[in-house]
């Protein structure tokens, strides 16, 4: 299991990270029909979509529309809130994504700009919940500048910390250096060796600006996308 969170600065820069990040994951994966992919943008421009229960609904939707196991589960319990034509509970929520979870070979569970997010306590505690999974097919990305109280919720994960530097020369010393610093300490496992220089000019192509550095938690199952 994978669990980065990034803090950020720039909105430019958050921008084009966050497309890259994205991007780099769909197209890696483009083939391979046994890994779904959902996020959720917490847009500071639409309050509609600034809310936790926003979040959720279109993560499980996302999951559905890809899964007709998750799918069919999905469209049983919504069922039975419509008749009653009540609103399904937040941690109800939170359960129906983790059984979701269960329908899926891999996952990849993007969130951005957390920090967004208007009513964000239920969620930093779910987010904690997932974290602690001991699934080996859940990888979590979350971004965020750095709020108090995400921080105090989420300090204990692994970090990429983005923030302005004035020379790319020196971004990309820094990078290399600590993804080889991770991969002799053992805290990365590349399946092929390859993936260490696709990882670096992911990082870098549109870095422009930043320092990233980077650490990950220890997995069975390794596969390094950032």
């Amino acid at each position: 299991m994978y669990v980065f969170i990034i803090v950020k600065v720039n909105l430019d820069s958050e921008i084009r990270f966050r497309s890259t990040i994205i991007d780099h994951i769909v197209h890696f994966f483009e083939d391979d029909h046994g890994v779904t992919i959902s996020y959720f943008y917490f847009d500071y421009k639409d309050i509609s979509k600034r809310d936790s229960r926003k979040a959720i609904e279109t993560l499980i939707a996302s999951m559905s529309r890809q899964s007709t196991a998750a799918l069919a589960y999905v469209e049983d319990i919504f069922k039975k809130y419509r008749e009653f034509k009540s609103q399904c509970p937040f941690p109800t929520l939170c359960s129906i994504l983790k059984k979701c979870l269960e329908f899926q070979q891999r996952s990849f569970i993007i969130l951005d700009a957390l920090d967004e997010c208007n009513d964000r306590e239920e969620l930093l505690h779910f987010l904690v919940e997932l974290s602690k999974s001991e699934s080996s097919s859940l990888n979590l990305l979350i971004s965020s500048r750095r709020e108090t109280d995400i921080q105090r919720q989420l300090d204990h994960l692994p970090q990429i910390i983005l923030a302005e530097a004035s020379n790319a020369h020196d971004i990309d010393l820094y990078i290399q250096s600590r993804l080889q610093e991770m991969i002799n300490g053992k805290k990365l496992k590349l399946r092929d060796p390859n993936l260490q220089e696709e990882i670096f000019q992911c990082l870098t192509s549109r870095a422009n600006g930043m320092y990233v550095s980077q650490a990950n938690l220890n997995s069975k199952h390794t596969h390094c996308l950032q």
